[in-house]
């Protein structure tokens, strides 16, 4: 089993290095609930303090990819600005920010 916290420590450390906008990560999904099977993926949304185009999520996928490699997990990275991730609240959005847990950078 992953060590979450050795993962968002290692994530954010590398995306605070290269990107001093990035805000932190959100934790949530069925891991959060401890309703996950062996084979679940990571449900993380990543907050950074610009606006969000295809160019940079790409960047952050890339880097979000060697740490599925490397603990062999399936991270399902989201990426939003921090006026996005409350504008327009969607369901979803909605239940990022009331219940999962929000690791700063």
């Amino acid at each position: 089993m992953t060590d979450l916290n050795k993962l968002i420590e290692e994530l954010n450390s590398e995306l605070k290095k290269l990107y001093p906008d990035y805000n932190g990560v959100y934790f949530h999904g069925s891991r959060l609930k401890e309703k996950a099977q062996d084979d679940s993926d990571y449900d993380l949304v990543f907050i950074f303090n610009r606006e969000i185009d295809w160019r940079f999520e790409e960047e952050i996928w890339r880097i979000v990819y060697n740490y599925d490699l490397k603990y062999n997990i399936i991270i399902d990275a989201r990426i939003y600005s921090t006026t996005k991730i409350k504008s327009p609240l969607t369901p979803f959005k909605e239940s990022v920010l009331s219940k999962s847990k929000y690791y700063a950078a």
